[in-house]
């Protein structure tokens, strides 16, 4: 399953801080908890990204946790990546919820945001 990252446009500036906004869906949610918090979950709602390791590629994999539940996982790669090397925690909201009648949800993205850019002269 081929993963992709919505680019978010949410730049700003911020106390001359830059801010970085990104949006990454969760894989095998269907392996997991969503099943029985789909209906609790809501956009805004925070989630909490737990670092895993790498894949196979290198990519960085996270866990996505909901109030001590599983939602499921997500990947980052590409640039983004460096942004986050090293960060064992990433706490991001639900950016997206899709949800049909009686069935759990069936999308989820999460916004994530890089408070800090690594400085290159």
């Amino acid at each position: 399953m081929e993963q992709t990252l919505n680019y978010s446009d949410e730049m700003s500036l911020d106390t001359g801080n830059f801010r970085f906004s990104t949006i990454v869906s969760i894989e095998e949610a269907s392996l997991h908890d969503l099943i029985y918090v789909s209906d609790k979950l809501k956009t805004g709602d925070s989630v909490l990204l737990v670092n895993v390791g790498a894949n196979v590629r290198g990519d960085l994999r996270y866990r996505v946790d909901f109030k001590g539940f599983t939602l499921g996982y997500t990947t980052i790669s590409g640039f983004i990546k460096t942004l986050y090397e090293g960060i064992p925690e990433i706490w991001g909201e639900i950016a997206a919820l899709q949800k049909r009648k009686y069935l759990p949800a069936s999308k989820l993205d999460i916004k994530l945001q890089c408070l800090e850019l690594k400085k290159v002269s």
